[in-house]
């Protein structure tokens, strides 16, 4: 109970970091739906669901590697160096990908505001999550914390800039990342020295990173093809209330996401010492996590209609699509916590086997439902998909620890 308790407490100064990320990011999408209209409004949306989804294949299992190798006694300079060789290997295939699916999803969009959303996304956020990784490992959470801060702080100024200058939003948002990824990697060159882009590649660790970005990939899809599907199958209005009620959600799983990125490290540790310390482990973390899920859930679904009032008044049904969506937290925390488990006992590609199955029960669930439905039609896939997928991590995991299945 103790190590549950240390990351708890480790995890506080990644939860005030994301709660003040969170906090500038619904100013700032507050503003955003006054500088903007709908249509706007729900483009943008759509295309950071679509780059989050990208910048996995960008990415390439930077996060985890990075995390992997500070655990393994690896330099942070070198950690981070390796890391950013795979994403300039992954570079092709990203710009290929993003060309191809703005044919595809947007074709009547603009390509100048769909460059900067997408460069911003998938090039400078993922370079800053890539040192955030580097504090995460080293266990300096304060400035994986700090960072949060600056990156939220950065987003609010761009949205009141927006005020004045509404045709600018892509390149403000551009700028601000831009501006964000390199103060990143300054404190990086201050805290590990220059850090050089590698020429080589492992061929043992570029396995390994695409075994961890097709999971992390699968998952993107699993939260992110929602916004995507909605703004091809419905209107922009469904995209800016699901968005929306999202960002509302987004409050606990925040908190989540903190308390499982402390913890993530040691899942790697305690692989090193045997399955039966990992699943100890991960059954404490389990039953924490859970608990406040629940409470959160519980908590967003009372407040709703208070919530959409005060924040988004002149969307109401967002209340409607937060009630919904509350049970959400509730049904990631097993899949997250199972499959970390599966991560901690390098199961890596079994973890992604669930994903994958989650993710094709969600996909014919998305192209019937949302065109009747709207946002709602989304809502259900996604929480069935997520379910599906904790169901399957449940007995993946019983299956390798009472059968030793591989």
């Amino acid at each position: 109970m103790y190590e549950i308790r240390g990351v708890a407490f480790g995890s506080l100064w990644l939860f005030l970091g994301m709660v003040a990320r969170l906090t500038f990011q619904f100013i700032a999408l507050v503003l955003l739906g006054r500088s903007l209209n709908s249509e706007q409004l729900g483009f943008f949306l759509a295309v950071l669901s679509l780059s989050q989804i990208l910048s996995h294949v960008f990415e390439l299992g930077g996060y985890s590697l990075t995390i992997r190798d500070l655990q393994r006694g690896e330099g942070p300079r070198r950690a981070l160096e390796n890391s950013l060789a795979l994403s300039v290997r992954a570079l092709p295939l990203t710009a290929l990908l993003a060309f191809v699916l703005k044919m595809v999803v947007f074709p009547s969009a603009s390509w100048v505001e769909y460059i900067f959303f997408v460069s911003a996304s998938l090039f400078s956020n993922r370079l800053v999550l890539l040192v955030y990784a580097a504090w995460v490992g080293l266990g300096r959470l304060m400035w994986a914390g700090v960072s949060d801060v600056i990156a939220g702080f950065a987003f609010l100024l761009a949205a009141i800039m927006a005020e004045f200058l509404r045709e600018s939003w892509a390149l403000l948002y551009f700028m601000q990342s831009l501006i964000v990824a390199c103060f990143a990697l300054f404190m990086a060159w201050r805290a590990f020295g220059p850090v050089r882009v590698l020429s080589g590649v492992d061929r043992a660790r570029l396995t390994a990173g695409v075994h961890f970005a097709s999971g992390s990939l699968l998952q993107s899809l699993t939260q992110e093809l929602d916004k995507v599907l909605l703004a091809r199958l419905a209107s922009p209005q469904d995209v800016s209330v699901y968005g929306l009620a999202m960002r509302l959600v987004s409050v606990p799983i925040f908190a989540l996401s903190a308390l499982l990125a402390a913890g993530y490290p040691a899942f790697f540790a305690k692989g090193a010492e045997g399955t039966a310390a990992v699943l100890r482990y991960g059954i404490r973390f389990f039953g924490f996590a859970l608990a406040l899920s629940l409470l959160a859930g519980l908590t967003l679904y009372w407040a709703a209609p208070w919530l959409t009032g005060v924040l988004f008044p002149t969307q109401p049904r967002v209340s409607e699509a937060l009630r919904l969506l509350s049970i959400l937290p509730a049904l990631m925390v097993p899949a997250a916590v199972l499959g970390n488990i599966l991560t901690g006992l390098d199961r890596q590609k079994i973890r992604v086997f669930a994903q994958v199955a989650s993710l094709v029960v969600s996909l014919p669930l998305y192209f019937l439902l949302i065109p009747t439905h709207g946002w709602a039609g989304a809502g259900y896939a996604t929480l069935s998909s997520m379910g599906v997928q904790s169901v399957l991590m449940g007995i993946l995991v019983y299956s390798i620890t009472r059968w030793g299945v591989r």
